[in-house]
């Protein structure tokens, strides 16, 4: 065994040396074959991936020296893994200028003006193709700086957003994004806050009225109620209608609240409220998802909440609704990982928000408090529902939350989840580091 550990340490101490360089470092992986031919030409605008030639071979060279002669404002690179093995990856860019230094196209400079952005290493292509991922093996024989997350995709930053003022690269459309619960609260700061952003925002409400609203706004609005399955189907088939079938991101923020302890909570009141908050989401992410296959990438941001991190009394079917969610969410998340589709979850703590006041209506037509063994608790929880005490101590407002949906869209590699407000990183990190007993307690004093 100690043989075999030692001989294994010498092979991979071998390869180490000879498995290539890259800018002067050892790169790390078996025998690394030289760099394969790259072809460069210049596609006609908005050409597909399938309508570029691959005949036209640019002898074997370093690609980080491009023949300066060949630098169009949209430049099409494919990169031949292995015989056969075209990998066609677009890199578009509004003034790439021929020439040496800065300017060429694949140089530092250029790949951080247009957001590619750096791995914290290389691996050779042999390697890449030893552990599975012609990606990985792609990307190696790409320059460092230009090292982004490609499989096969339409744009090279597929599913980075813009920034601020920023369209579509090649095409002058706008980023578009489905926001649901687009009446108050989150989603309406985060619809007028997008759309400050140059985001086409399709701001969604349950009623009519409101959406008229948001239209008087310069918003674009329509009906869609997660309740209800022909609303999400014609809600999709708008989107699809507005823009041609293409949708950027999708932010499903509607949801409700109906108080009252667990052992009132009747058989409807978590049907209810699962169909907005769990099922409706869900049906909604299907129903775009192949929107976002079909164009090769996109974000789908659930609202989630502190109470999707830890429980709380009084909120059983809330929080229910909301561990259901982190759930689900992160199966999908893991399940997309291959498909360029980011699935991130947003999970703000106390929001200025109206969600108070909408609960009332479930609570009063679902809990029957005056039968329960619990009444006289009922009573101090009846006052703070109907009575509003003003801000809660960490409360924020809703633009904290759109401050973090504004990162999970448009930064370059998103984080499974934003924490918002004091509460949430509190309670997160409570979770991991307290027993059962201890955070129950710490959570029953709070």
């Amino acid at each position: 065994m100690i043989r075999l550990t030692l001989l294994l340490c010498i092979v991979l101490f071998a390869a180490m040396l000879i498995g290539g360089q890259d800018r002067g470092q050892i790169r790390f992986g078996l025998i690394a074959p030289p760099v394969k031919p790259v072809l460069v030409v210049p596609p006609a605008a908005d050409a597909p991936l399938s309508d570029i030639s691959e005949a036209a071979f640019v002898p074997s060279q370093p690609l980080m020296t491009p023949p300066a002669a060949v630098v169009p404002t949209e430049v099409a690179v494919a990169v031949a893994v292995a015989p056969g093995d075209i990998k066609q990856i677009v890199a578009r860019s509004a003034n790439v200028r021929s020439g040496p230094g800065k300017d060429l196209p694949w140089s530092a400079a250029w790949c951080r003006a247009n957001r590619f952005w750096s791995p914290p290493k290389t691996m050779s292509p042999t390697a890449g193709r030893l552990f599975g991922s012609k990606a990985m093996a792609l990307k190696a024989m790409l320059p460092r700086d230009c090292w982004a997350n490609s499989s096969n995709l339409p744009l090279f930053d597929r599913a980075a957003a813009p920034r601020k003022g920023k369209t579509l690269k090649g095409t002058g459309m706008k980023r578009t994004i489905l926001i649901t619960g687009c009446s108050s609260g989150i989603g309406l700061d985060a619809a007028r806050g997008l759309h400050q952003r140059g985001w086409r925002v399709f701001a969604t409400c349950r009623q009519e009225p409101d959406c008229e609203r948001l239209r008087a706004e310069g918003l674009e609005s329509f009906v869609l109620d997660y309740a209800d399955e022909a609303s999400i189907d014609a809600a999709v088939a708008e989107v699809v209608a507005r823009t041609g079938g293409r949708l950027d991101a999708l932010y499903n923020n509607g949801a409700f609240a109906c108080p009252g302890a667990v052992e009132d909570l009747p058989r409807g009141a978590l049907r209810a409220i699962f169909e907005t908050n769990l099922f409706g989401y869900h049906d909604l992410t299907r129903r775009v998802i192949p929107l976002m296959r079909a164009q090769g990438g996109g974000r789908i941001i659930n609202c989630s909440s502190v109470l999707g991190l830890v429980a709380l009394k009084w909120r059983g079917a809330y929080v229910a609704t909301k561990f259901a969610m982190e759930g689900l969410t992160d199966v999908l998340r893991i399940e997309m990982a291959d498909t360029g589709i980011k699935v991130i979850l947003i999970e703000p703590g106390p929001i200025t928000s109206s969600i108070r006041e909408k609960a009332i209506p479930h609570f009063e037509r679902w809990i029957d408090w005056e039968q329960s063994a619990r009444a006289e608790e009922y009573r101090g929880l009846r006052s703070r529902l109907y009575e509003s005490s003003g801000p809660d101590k960490w409360e924020l407002p809703a633009s904290a939350v759109t401050a973090k949906l504004i990162d999970a869209l448009e930064s370059p590699r998103p984080k499974p989840r934003y924490y918002v407000t004091t509460p949430t990183y509190l309670m997160g990190a409570a979770r991991r580091l307290l027993p059962t007993w201890l955070l129950d307690w710490v959570i029953s004093k709070g």
